[in-house]
């Protein structure tokens, strides 16, 4: 591939202009497009770059690391009861009291304040002993999560790096177009100029000069369209590479290509060990099944045994009063308590039915409705990789069909660059040739592209960085 673009460069923009702007002597003549300074990019500089300044990147981090808190939450709840620590402090004023008729009056006692009443405990909660492993299904369900979140990020980390082979090869097409267009220009330039001398001496019509004239205004307006359409693509590129928009690239990667050497069943079977799409549904049905575990052991009488460790707690015991006194309950002396607990339940019956039978039924159906849904996606997979193989075969066909073309009209432009040597060439059909010639190039190049993304599609279907055989 890189043997016929190198070809047709040196067809197009040496020899024809060094012979045919030569024969003319129209070199002086032709106008200039100079270009910024830009920076050669590899695809592999490229892909660097990304990871390391795309933002896109680090939210993909920001994620892993929130599934890795999700569940150290889940392991801790599992394994560890919680620890607390608890204060309250309680101020208050008696304003008065009512006292039974045979005590004696104390007016001390009726209206009284004093410290306040502090209270500090250190609890260690409660901690499940034994439940017949239901708070373990929960556990489970996390790490399952947690498992898939990190081959997730793996999965999302991959699919940028398509999303930018894909740029970056778009983008390296449209410089290649827009200096082909730059190149058909100055030629057309050329041509018009020499049809203008021509016609003062008398050798050319005044509808040839028109002609050439026509031909320049739309070599114009073509390389104006694929001037704006590389700044366009530059734009992306700079985006995905969080570089300034007006940085300028000069794109040295040469686009691929290479067939692909496994079936669709061969395909289908990577598919259903590596892709996205069946590990989601693994976790799917693996969740749905713990959940029918629980449901079944919730429908049954077993018992739960929870034990709260203990409590510390301390008072100092005030609770108002200038003195003590019968109506006043403060105490001069704190105390510490410590308590423990130990809690059975049975579950009988209630809203979910007699031993939580309407739960365990909507479990079951919620299992086999993940089972359908698992199911289906197999098989529109399956479909979905045989069209995608289906299709790539076909743009292998039209890539040799292309290229056999391009051949072709390259031996076609070469004799007339021999017509033109001797001054026998006509115009119009150096100008046909010339274009015919580039449209070729164009298709070829296109089809490549088009190829290129449909296997990375493919390749990001079926769970795999690259197909095998790729060097991207």
């Amino acid at each position: 591939m890189g043997k016929v673009k190198t070809i047709v460069k040196h067809r197009f923009d040496i020899r024809f202009r060094n012979l045919v702007l030569g024969l003319f002597f129209l070199l002086s003549g032709i106008t200039n497009y100079s270009q910024a300074a830009v920076i050669p990019l590899s695809l592999n500089d490229a892909i660097q770059r990304m990871i390391e300044s795309n933002p896109m990147i680090r939210n993909l981090e920001i994620g892993l690391e929130q599934a890795q808190i999700q569940y150290d939450i889940a392991w801790y709840a599992f394994w560890l009861p919680n620890f607390e620590i608890t204060a309250n402090s309680t101020y208050r004023y008696s304003l008065g009291s009512s006292v039974p008729f045979s005590a004696a009056r104390d007016d001390s006692s009726l209206k009284s304040k004093g410290p306040p009443s502090n209270t500090v405990t250190l609890g260690l909660g409660e901690i499940v002993v034994f439940d017949f492993f239901k708070q373990k299904a929960n556990y489970d369900k996390a790490k399952l999560d947690y498992d898939r979140s990190k081959q997730l990020y793996q999965e999302q980390l991959r699919s940028q790096r398509f999303d930018l082979i894909a740029i970056y090869f778009d983008t390296r097409i449209a410089q290649e177009k827009k200096d082909a267009a730059e190149r058909s220009l100055k030629i057309s330039q050329a041509i018009s100029e020499l049809v203008e001398s021509r016609k003062a001496i008398g050798k050319a019509t005044e509808e040839e000069l028109n002609s050439a004239s026509v031909d320049l205004n739309n070599a114009r307006i073509e390389f104006v369209q694929k001037k704006n359409e590389l700044e366009q693509k530059l734009i992306t590129l700079n985006t995905s590479l969080n570089t300034m928009p007006e940085t300028e690239y000069k794109l040295i990667t040469e686009l691929p290509f290479s067939t692909v050497r496994l079936d669709d069943r061969e395909l289908f079977e990577i598919f259903k060990k590596m892709s996205p799409t069946s590990r989601q549904q693994e976790v799917y049905l693996a969740k749905a099944e713990l959940d029918v575990a629980n449901a079944e052991k919730s429908r049954l009488p077993l018992p739960k045994i929870s034990l709260s460790l203990f409590n510390i707690s301390y008072s100092n015991g005030f609770a108002g009063g200038t003195r003590p006194s019968v109506n006043s309950n403060s105490n001069s002396n704190g105390s510490i308590d410590i308590s423990t607990s130990i809690n059975l339940s049975l579950p009988i019956f209630g809203q979910y039915g007699f031993f939580n039978d309407r739960v365990t039924k909507i479990q079951y159906l919620a299992r086999e409705q993940q089972e359908i849904n698992q199911h289906l996606t197999m098989m529109n997979s399956e479909l979905d990789i045989k069209q995608k193989v289906i299709n790539i075969r076909g743009l292998e066909q039209n890539i040799r069909t292309l290229k056999e073309n391009l051949a072709n009209n390259l031996k076609i432009l070469d004799s007339f660059f021999k017509k033109a040597a001797s001054g026998s060439v006509d115009r119009l059909q150096l100008r046909d040739a010339i274009v015919q010639a580039r449209q070729s190039e164009f298709f070829y190049l296109e089809n490549l592209f088009a190829h290129l993304r449909s296997k990375n599609d493919l390749a990001k279907t079926v769970g795999l960085d690259r197909l095998p055989g790729d060097l991207l």
